[in-house]
């Protein structure tokens, strides 16, 4: 997106007789891009980008319950399930709140390794671990 000062110079240079094509030579942008700009009023902005709908507490509730309930249940599984009950965001959205609302505390240790003798291919039995 331009700022303000690029508009201006698109617009003045326009009035000054420059070509829409020169101009989007000028600048390396394209034809239809220099014809908005011209054309625009004002600085044209981007529209807002609304918030994705959070879970409601009836919603938050039921992902929780389901998970204690199993905690490896995919959220492909619990967004199908959450639509029924109004959830209308996309599915991006709720598996990233799925993400912070599954419990960190059941996460697997990792497991341990012990090296061994690679000519041997085993640990010999006098040797202490």
């Amino acid at each position: 997106m331009f700022d303000e000062e690029t508009w201006m110079k698109l617009r003045a240079l326009h009035r000054q007789g420059w070509s829409i094509s020169a101009l989007a030579q000028e600048f390396n942008l394209n034809r239809r891009t220099v014809r908005r700009y011209v054309d625009a009023g004002e600085t044209p902005t981007y529209p807002k980008r609304g918030c994705p709908a959070d879970l409601t507490e009836a919603q938050a509730a039921y992902v929780v319950r389901r998970l204690a309930t199993c905690d490896k249940l995919r959220a492909t599984t619990l967004y199908r399930e959450i639509k029924e009950l109004g959830y209308e965001a996309s599915y991006v959205s709720f598996a990233r709140r799925v993400r912070l609302l599954r419990s960190t505390e059941d996460e697997i240790e990792p497991q341990v390794r012990f090296e061994t003798d690679p000519e041997l291919g085993y640990l010999p039995m006098d040797q202490e671990i």
